[in-house]
């Protein structure tokens, strides 16, 4: 019997905490917050966007099986079914099967998703700890807190 082998890459994205900023970074960080404390101290990226087309695929291969069968079972007789009953759901397989076959593409963008997120939430507390910090030694001693890593002394 034959056996298909395939190799499956899944890229493992991970985020990392830097060590702590330096006192020029903090001292030009508080200097922005204070002139505007809604600005951003990091760019932002588009990797949920990137990825919202693969579960966009995903999403419309069921919601198309399953209508596809619902028109094809409310009939009583399957030579009754609207003509594009069938077409319907053979196409909807292929919408549902390019995100399962291509499990590493998959897993990847969720990966992705999680880094993300973890890189957007550690900055958004940077910004806290900024803002919340009157002095660099008091900020350094709150980020080893929270992050570990070098105190300034």
């Amino acid at each position: 019997m034959a056996r298909f082998k395939y190799t499956e890459t899944v890229y493992n994205y991970t985020f990392t905490p830097p060590s702590v900023i330096s006192e020029i970074e903090f001292q030009s960080y508080k200097q922005m917050l204070k002139a505007n404390p809604n600005a951003n101290i990091f760019k932002e990226t588009n990797v949920k966007k990137k990825n919202e087309r693969i579960y966009f695929l995903l999403i419309v291969g069921i919601i198309c099986f399953l209508v596809g069968m619902i028109a094809l079972f409310s009939s009583e007789d399957t030579n009754d079914a609207p003509g594009w009953a069938f077409p319907l759901i053979f196409v909807s397989i292929f919408f549902v099967l390019h995100p399962i076959v291509n499990t590493g593409i998959l897993r990847s963008s969720i990966n992705e998703n999680r880094a993300d997120t973890e890189r957007s939430k550690y900055y958004t507390d940077l910004k806290s700890l900024i803002i919340n910090s009157s002095t660099y030694p008091e900020f350094s001693i709150k980020y080893k807190a929270k992050y570990g890593g070098y105190v300034y002394r």
